[in-house]
């Protein structure tokens, strides 16, 4: 049996609401709101984070791939994914690839994960789907898109949810594009698009998987398909002809927006979250083309122990102040300008320490250090450490708050946190209110973008409040 065996999800804290737009723009703005990444923040960060929750308790020692889907890689001749199995600090013996150019990159990167697994490729292949989608300011999609990463395990012990059927269906359209050195997509008109390529591709691949699976739609207990917005989601269920009860509520478009290629997983997450044992779950995915699957939750799926973690995730938001610090996360107001030198020899040396968060604990007292030493401060043995990875909880021991560096969202919080087992971190804070940063505070480490300088960018880790 192979199929699903966890998932996580990462919704940034930031919304940007309708009024927020309104007030800008001299609107009436509206009732929705899109999730917004931090300016730290990019389909890298993102990713890590959903694979980081949906990896929570399971042995990573037996991850044997790791495929990162999206449409706004931080980096086009680079190995993204790569970078988040390092932060995930897997195995370096794993295959790692990323996924681009569709906005059903995900399921096709899930795809290959199901083929890797059932092929004896790999015990398990995790999947994350990140995206991070810009509109051009002051534009009604503006309000529609939003940023969002969702992870799936796929492997064939504890499965929650197995893989009965696939189907794939490819055909090119001009629908959404973007050509390398533009910021914005471009669409076709929507209803020309809707009524012509979402809407029968979605009903031939259905009509094709169930055929396939000797099903009717009468069988089918959940119905999970891609829709630019709400309302056309509304409108494909008339036509798709499945039992009312079988689609999905729409709060995730009217919540965080349109997440781009992270859509279909999150919409995925949100029927398994409700399934019951023997549920029968139909997932198609547009994009170029149509991937079909059918799934079927197991005896499993009420005790896995990340049920609900979307809705959770959901309800944790915060309005951002302004519309024009939106504007300032995503680089669209003009800024100091900083270009902090950064040696890649030094990155590439101390990987361990920066990307995979390892120190040392010395093997004459027991005195652990983050970042690596070379004399212990408590007994001075030198050159007698052994390899040890920091903990990700701790409380804040010191803190200060500086105005000076140029930063987005000022002031940069400064503070060092005694860590669970051993050590102190020392470093930034991130998605905290600067009047609720105290000593004591309870803090985990979460992995973001540092700066860019050399021209590539410095990711590292920050704490944020638990």
């Amino acid at each position: 049996m192979v199929g699903i065996t966890g998932y996580g999800v990462h919704i940034p804290s930031y919304r940007l609401t309708g009024q927020a737009v309104g007030a800008a723009w001299g609107g009436p703005g509206g009732k929705t709101e899109r999730a917004v990444a931090n300016y730290d923040e990019d389909a890298v960060t993102m990713a890590w984070a959903a694979l980081d929750s949906c990896l929570a308790g399971k042995p990573r020692g037996e991850v044997g791939g790791i495929y990162l889907a999206s449409t706004s890689l931080p980096y086009l001749e680079m190995g993204n994914s790569a970078l988040v199995a390092s932060a995930l600090d897997l195995a370096r013996d794993i295959h790692s690839a990323d996924f681009a150019g569709s906005l059903r990159a995900g399921a096709s990167a899930f795809l290959s994960a199901v083929n890797g697994v059932k092929a004896g490729m790999a015990k398990s292949i995790l999947v994350a789907v990140s995206d991070l989608r810009q509109a051009e300011p002051g534009s009604p999609a503006e309000l529609e898109v939003g940023d969002a990463a969702g992870g799936l395990m796929v492997g064939s012990d504890n499965v929650i949810a197995e893989i009965k059927e696939t189907i794939s269906l490819t055909r090119e359209m001009v629908d959404v594009w973007r050509r390398e050195g533009e910021i914005y997509p471009h669409e076709e008109d929507a209803r020309f698009i809707r009524e012509n390529a979402i809407l029968p591709l979605l009903k031939e691949a259905a009509e094709k998987l169930l055929k396939k699976a000797g099903l009717t739609k009468d069988k089918i207990n959940k119905v999970v398909y891609t829709a630019p917005d709400a309302r056309t989601s509304q409108t494909f269920q008339k036509s798709l002809g499945f039992p009312e009860t079988s689609y999905p509520a729409v709060e995730l478009y009217q919540k965080i927006g349109n997440v781009g290629a992270a859509l279909p997983v999150l919409l995925l997450i949100q029927a398994l979250e409700t399934a019951k044992p023997g549920d029968r779950i139909l997932w198609l995915a547009y994009g170029g083309g149509c991937d079909a699957f059918l799934l079927e939750a197991t005896d499993k799926i009420g005790s896995f122990p990340n049920r609900g973690i979307l809705a959770q995730a959901l309800e944790s938001r915060r309005a951002i102040s302004s519309y024009g610090k939106f504007l300032q996360f995503r680089g669209n107001l003009p800024a100091e300008k900083v270009n902090p030198y950064t040696s890649t020899i030094i990155l590439n040396r101390e990987e361990s320490a920066i990307i995979r968060l390892h120190g040392v604990r010395c093997q004459n007292c027991g005195e652990r250090y983050f970042p690596p030493r070379r004399i212990c401060k408590k007994c001075r043995a030198k050159d007698k450490f052994e390899d040890w990875k920091l903990g990700r909880r701790g409380k804040i021991y010191t803190l200060t708050k500086d105005h000076l560096p140029p930063t987005p969202d000022p002031p940069v919080i400064m503070a060092s946190a005694d860590i669970e087992g051993g050590g102190r971190f020392y470093g930034q804070m991130a998605d905290c209110d600067p009047a609720k940063a105290e000593i004591g505070m309870e803090v985990e480490l979460t992995f973001r973008r540092l700066h860019e300088g050399s021209g590539f960018i410095n990711y590292f880790w920050k704490m944020r409040p638990i």
